[in-house]
């Protein structure tokens, strides 16, 4: 089952569900709330369910619209800049411990 939604900051809700081995989380981010640069070792994909938004991933920079999926490596440094509401799946693999511990980043 998923997680109560929680809200992460000003507009930012999240909610998850976790196996063993893999973790979805559902965010819902509104235009021009801050996701600075950070990186952790999980393996993580992105899947845009609507909205828009531009991706920083190491060195590459991509423009993501809805339908838009994307890989992001573990250990890789990486930001977004939400353009316009975006609601975003990302899966993690392993599960993210922070998260289950209602960690924030």
């Amino acid at each position: 089952m998923w997680q109560q939604e929680e809200k992460l900051q000003p507009g930012m809700m999240r909610k998850l569900i976790s196996g063993d081995k893999l973790m979805l989380v559902s965010m819902e981010i509104d235009p021009g709330t801050p996701i600075p640069p950070h990186s952790h070792p999980h393996e993580q994909i992105s899947y845009i369910v609507a909205g828009e938004a531009e991706f920083t991933i190491g060195d590459e920079v991509r423009s993501m619209k809805a339908g838009d999926v994307c890989l992001i490596p573990g250990g890789v440094p990486h930001s977004v800049k939400v353009l316009s509401k975006l609601i975003v799946l990302d899966c993690f693999s392993p599960p993210r411990e922070d998260f289950l511990k209602g960690g924030k980043s």
